[in-house]
C-alpha cells in the first residue's frame, strides 16, 4: 500500500467545510432548472466560469449567487445528501459543517422546515454509512452585528440537535472580529461552541482578536503566523486548533500559489493543524485531495498524515468517548500500514 492509498483508508474528521460551498456547477444547474423549468437557463460552462474568480470579493459574490438559487426547504435535503455522499467516499467519519441559514430565512424559507430537511437527509446517510454530521451556524459578519446575533439565536432555536456551535465568516478586513465579542458571549452563555474565520484575508491582529476577544476554540485559514510570536504563544497556551484550507486560499487569491501556503512551517513548529476542503464544490477539491497535495509537496510520513487526522479529532466538539474511538481507529490504521 502506498501513502495515497493510506490517505484513503485513514478515518477523517473535517472541521472547516461549508454546506453551501459543496455546490458544484452540476448541482447548481440542476437547482436552477428545478425552480425555473421554463425560464432562461445558463449553460454548465457558464456556471463553471462563475467558479473562477479574480479575488476574495469575487468568491463572495459567487457564493451569494449560489445561496440565492435555493428556494425551498427540500433544496437543503438534496444538498445535504449530495454533500454527505461525497464525504462518505472520502472516508470522513465525522464532520462539523458550517451553514448560514440567515440568507434563506430572509428570503422566506421556513427555518424549522429547512432544518428538518437537513436533518432528514443526514439521518438517511448516517443510517446507510459510518458518518456523523453536526452543524455550526456561520454568522455573516459583512451584514453587521444584528445579522450575526440573529444567526446565533437561530442556532439556539434548532430543534434537530444538529447545531452545536457558531462562528463568523466573510470579510474580516471590513468587519473585524473586535466588533463582535458581545455576540460570541451571547452564544457561549447558551452553551454553544465558538469558532471563527481569521487570517484568511487579514493578518496577525485579526487572529489575535478572534482568539482573545471572541474566545474561540478554533480558527480557520490562519495564514501568516510569525514564528516565536505573541500569537504563536497564545495558540499553544490556549490549544487553539488551526483549520487549514490550502487549496481554498489559492482559489480565492489569498496566496499566490500552493507552494506559498504555510503548511510546512506550521507542521514543523508543531501547531495543532488540520486539513480541510472549505468549499469543495466551488473549489473543485475534497479532503483527500488536500492531503494528497501536501503529501506530494512535502513527502509526508504516515505518522504525519495520521497526526493531522488526530488533531482534527482532538479539535472537534465530539464527546471524549467518541474522540477515543476515532483516535484508536487512526492508530489502528497506522499499525496496519506499517505491518
Amino acid at each position: 500500500m502506498d501513502l495515497k492509498q493510506f490517505i484513503r483508508l485513514l478515518p477523517k474528521v473535517e472541521l472547516h467545510v461549508h454546506l453551501e460551498g459543496s455546490v458544484t456547477p452540476e448541482f447548481w444547474l440542476k437547482l436552477i432548472k428545478k425552480h425555473h423549468p421554463n425560464g432562461p437557463c445558463p449553460t454548465l460552462e457558464e456556471l463553471m466560469e462563475r467558479f473562477r474568480f479574480p479575488d476574495f470579493q469575487g468568491f463572495l459574490e459567487a457564493f451569494r449567487d449560489i445561496v440565492f438559487s435555493f428556494h425551498a426547504p427540500d433544496d437543503l435535503y438534496d444538498l445535504t445528501r449530495y454533500f454527505l455522499a461525497k464525504a462518505v467516499k472520502q472516508n470522513v467519519k465525522y464532520c462539523e459543517v458550517m451553514f448560514t441559514p440567515w440568507f434563506l430565512v430572509k428570503r422566506g424559507i421556513d427555518f424549522n422546515e429547512m432544518m428538518s430537511e437537513i436533518d432528514r437527509a443526514a439521518k438517511e446517510i448516517e443510517n446507510e454509512s459510518d458518518i456523523e454530521m453536526k452543524l455550526i451556524f456561520d454568522g455573516p459578519r459583512n451584514f453587521g452585528n444584528e445579522a450575526v446575533r440573529e444567526v446565533f439565536t437561530m442556532a439556539m432555536q434548532d430543534k434537530t440537535g444538529r447545531v452545536i456551535g457558531v462562528g463568523i465568516g466573510g470579510d474580516e478586513k471590513t468587519h473585524p472580529a473586535r466588533l463582535f465579542p458581545d455576540e460570541f458571549d451571547y452564544a457561549r452563555a447558551s452553551g454553544l461552541h465558538t469558532i471563527g474565520h481569521a487570517g484568511e484575508t487579514d493578518g496577525v491582529e485579526s487572529m489575535l482578536d478572534t482568539i482573545q476577544l471572541l474566545k474561540v476554540s478554533r480558527i480557520g485559514h490562519c495564514l501568516g503566523i510569525p514564528e516565536s510570536s505573541k500569537l504563536e504563544g497564545i495558540i499553544f497556551e490556549n490549544n487553539i486548533t488551526l483549520d487549514l484550507c490550502p487549496w481554498s486560499n489559492v482559489a480565492t487569491g489569498s496566496i499566490p500559489s500552493i507552494e506559498k501556503h504555510p503548511f510546512p512551517d506550521y507542521l514543523k513548529r508543531g501547531y495543532p493543524i488540520t486539513l480541510n476542503s472549505d468549499d469543495p464544490g466551488i473549489f473543485n477539491t475534497n479532503i483527500n485531495k488536500e492531503f494528497d497535495i501536501m503529501l506530494e509537496l512535502y513527502n509526508l510520513t504516515a505518522e504525519q498524515l495520521a497526526g493531522i487526522c488526530a488533531n482534527a479529532v482532538s479539535g472537534s466538539f465530539l464527546p471524549d468517548a467518541k474522540k477515543k474511538i476515532l483516535s484508536d481507529d487512526i492508530k489502528e490504521c497506522v499499525e496496519n500500514y506499517q505491518s
